[in-house]
């Protein structure tokens, strides 16, 4: 039985939406904070930003230790890919 590998390039992507997310979560999060007006405020901003900070942190991991990765695909992906029915599949 083969081992399955995941391209760099899909860890790269899920990294790049995490840091898209992170950043953006974080904003929405402090707008939605700011609009409650006095419902414990800072510990929620402090909560918001923690958790940004964490994700954004885990995306640079992740980034970092997909170096390690080839960008190959598996021939068996490849031709599933190939077909017509592949992106049906993916949009499903």
């Amino acid at each position: 039985m083969s081992q399955s590998t995941i391209p760099k390039a899909a860890i790269r992507g899920t990294a790049s939406g995490v840091i898209f997310m992170s950043f953006f979560g974080t904003l929405w999060s402090g707008i939605g904070i700011r609009g409650v007006q006095g419902w414990g405020s800072f510990g929620l901003v402090t909560l918001s930003l923690c958790i940004g900070i964490l994700l954004f942190i885990g995306a640079i991991r992740l980034i970092k230790n997909s170096n390690e990765l080839s960008n190959e695909l598996i021939k068996k992906d490849g031709a599933r890919w190939k077909q017509t029915d592949g992106l049906v599949l993916f949009l499903a």
